[in-house]
């Protein structure tokens, strides 16, 4: 097994699943890096997220938007 732990907790992963894992968290990261380039250039969290368009359409399936 593959233990990683930090301040937050403690992964054990199996090996066979390392590789994965580990290129789905360098993904991860590059997709963050590049959401807080697009923050500090004026776009909205929610908009990046897809939240504000979740958000709009349940306030107009309830008539409230």
């Amino acid at each position: 097994d593959i233990i990683i732990a930090d301040e937050n907790g403690v992964l054990v992963l199996p090996v066979a699943d390392a590789e994965a894992a580990a290129e789905e968290g360098w993904t991860r990261q590059e997709r963050s890096a590049r959401n807080q380039d697009k923050v500090r250039g004026g776009e909205k969290i929610g908009n990046l997220s897809g939240a504000t368009a979740k958000v709009l359409a349940a306030l107009a399936a309830d008539g409230k938007g």
